[in-house]
């Protein structure tokens, strides 16, 4: 008997009855990624991003995303997300490296679940050498994924992801990311790519600022 049922149904069932964390909860991932991968600048001087462009404070992500006692903490939170966005991924992945251990991450708190949720890599040009495929993974078109990244400006590196997944015949269901910096319209630049498709980040610049306010103090040129 036919149905209208979508593949990812089952697992959005399962995520609805998630525990919600409100977001001070989250304050926990917030504080790491605070002590661990925020930087601001000295007093005169600026960061070049990966996009380019110059910034009073960067974020390398990785320091964060890749600590053991992080991981927990970013897997319930990207699938706490897709929960509220009311998004049922069969896969989740991005563009390599950012995108690489908050996929990792919520694959295993999905599987503490007892949910079945497959993830990908996106790669940046495909290898010269074995499958010279584009998104690797246990994955195979039409899968609907979403994509993730840990931190967006201009919102280039999502983009370039969720193009490779359509043109490899994947449908995007949705994007969400670790830390959204509120410069160069990034979030805006994804989701006039992703159309009607919902986007979110895990937490803002303006999320984030009053606990480094609170807790380090902002310096006066980030402020």
């Amino acid at each position: 008997m036919a149905t209208d049922s979508r593949p990812g149904d089952a697992i959005l069932a399962r995520l609805k009855v998630y525990p919600p964390t409100p977001l001070m909860k989250n304050s926990e991932l917030a504080k790491l990624l605070i002590q661990y991968s925020y930087r601001p600048a000295p007093r005169g001087e600026y960061f070049t991003l990966a996009s380019g462009d110059k910034s009073k404070f960067y974020f390398d992500c990785q320091r964060t995303t890749l600590m053991a006692r992080a991981m927990p903490l970013i897997g319930k939170a990207f699938l706490e997300k897709f929960a509220e966005m009311g998004l049922a991924p069969q896969a989740i992945g991005g563009l390599v490296l950012g995108a690489d251990p908050i996929m990792i991450a919520t694959l295993s708190e999905a599987y503490q679940m007892g949910l079945e949720i497959l993830g990908f890599r996106v790669r940046k040009e495909a290898k010269n050498h074995g499958t010279k495929q584009l998104v690797e993974g246990p994955v195979s078109p039409p899968m609907q994924v979403i994509v993730v990244d840990d931190v967006v400006t201009r919102g280039t590196s999502v983009i370039q992801a969720i193009r490779t997944c359509r043109d490899e015949g994947y449908e995007v269901i949705g994007c969400v990311v670790l830390v959204d910096r509120q410069e160069k319209n990034g979030i805006k630049r994804i989701q006039d790519e992703l159309g009607n498709a919902p986007v979110a980040p895990i937490f803002s610049w303006e999320q984030l600022k009053p606990i480094i306010e609170r807790e380090y103090g902002l310096p006066e040129s980030i402020g």
